[in-house]
Parts: C-alpha cells; sequence; structure tokens
C-alpha cells in the first residue's frame, strides 16, 4: 500500500471511540497483535505522520467498529431471547407465583443486560457522577425516551388466548 502525499480536509461524519471495549484484555490483545501488522506498512508511506494519518487511523476505526457491531448483534440476540422466555411464561406457566419469578428473574437479566450496554452514555450517571456544567443534551434525552418506550412491554397474550395489560 501507498500513501498519498495530498491530504483531503473533507470528511462526511465524526466517529467517536467507544473507550470501554478498551476494558476487555481481549480486545486490547487482539489491537496488539494488529498493531504490529500495521507497523509492517509505515515503510511504504512516506512519513510516519502520513502512515498515521491515513492507515492507522482507519484501520483502528475499522476494528472498533466491527467489534463494537458484533458485541451490539450478541446483545439483540440475548435480548431477544429473553423476551422469548417471558411469553412463554406467561403462556405456559401453571401457577401464578412461579410465573411472578419467572419474570421478575427475566426482567432483572434484561435490565442488567441493557445496563451493561449503556453504562459509558451519560443518561446512566447520576447527579453527584456528572462533572460541573455536563448536562443532557434535548437529542440524547429523546433517544433514551424512545429507546426506553420500544423495551416497555405494554400488553401480553394468556394462554387462553387473551390480552392481558398492565
Amino acid at each position: 500500500m501507498t500513501c498519498a502525499s495530498q491530504c483531503t480536509l473533507r470528511r462526511s461524519t465524526i466517529w467517536r471511540m467507544n473507550i470501554t471495549l478498551l476494558e476487555e484484555t481481549t480486545f486490547r490483545d487482539t489491537i496488539m497483535v494488529l498493531r504490529s501488522k500495521w507497523k509492517k506498512v509505515v515503510n511504504s508511506c512516506p512519513n510516519k505522520v502520513l502512515w498515521w494519518d491515513k492507515y492507522v487511523k482507519n484501520m483502528l476505526r475499522r476494528s472498533f467498529q466491527c467489534e463494537g457491531a458484533a458485541r451490539n448483534r450478541d446483545r439483540k440476540d440475548l435480548e431477544d431471547f429473553y423476551y422469548v422466555a417471558i411469553f412463554q411464561a406467561i403462556r405456559n406457566s401453571t401457577t401464578t407465583e412461579n410465573t411472578a419469578r419467572t419474570l421478575r428473574r427475566m426482567k432483572e437479566k434484561i435490565l442488567r443486560l441493557n445496563r451493561r450496554y449503556t453504562r459509558g452514555l451519560l443518561m446512566d450517571m447520576t447527579e453527584k457522577d456528572r462533572i460541573h456544567g455536563e448536562d443532557v443534551t434535548t437529542y440524547q434525552y429523546i433517544r433514551s425516551r424512545k429507546r426506553q418506550m420500544a423495551r416497555t412491554i405494554k400488553h401480553a397474550i394468556g394462554e387462553n388466548g387473551l390480552l392481558q395489560t398492565d
């Protein structure tokens, strides 16, 4: 690969790195292995600045995006599995206390899964954890409310086929 000496200043979007991925040692080890591969390309660029700007930044971005997409797919699949388990527990249970226990357990698992996913977001922070002057934007608030409404179960069909609501 060769690096062009001309730099284009036009960038269409701003990408923000999800630094929570760096907390896991497996992902850090993967980045270190990739780093050794990236160092082999440094000789094909005119200087290290262009190598860093044109090659390494793009490869880092790709690595983080691929890992984030894989984790997002896994999280959605697990969340769908928990919702299916909730609906099956409602339809197939014989006792109400067994159903209530199962529903509470599945709800806790879904909440834990979503808490782990959104722990890096500002919305999950309490007032005392925020830095002075750090506020939630209207856009962030609206997105969080939409996500919350999409995850809320409003009704379910019981074993007798009747619609059950909260």
